[in-house]
């Protein structure tokens, strides 16, 4: 089964990343921390809010080996 829902980023036709639910980012000049400005225009579906809570925790359940 594929994840249902949005990501920070996409890609375009042209294979670049485009944002998504991020609205902007950057990373470090290592490459090892990326830094997300997140839209705050977003809402889950039960009305809580899309924030830097949530992207947490997504991001802990995928990397869950429960999950």
């Amino acid at each position: 089964m594929r994840y249902l829902g949005d990501t920070l980023l996409t890609k375009d036709l042209k294979g670049s990343y485009i944002p998504a639910l991020a609205r902007s980012w950057s990373v470090s000049g290592d490459g090892l921390t990326w830094t997300f400005q997140l839209r705050n225009d977003v809402k889950f579906h039960d009305g809580s809010p899309f924030n830097a809570q949530a992207v947490k925790a997504s991001i802990e359940r995928a990397l869950s080996p429960d999950t």
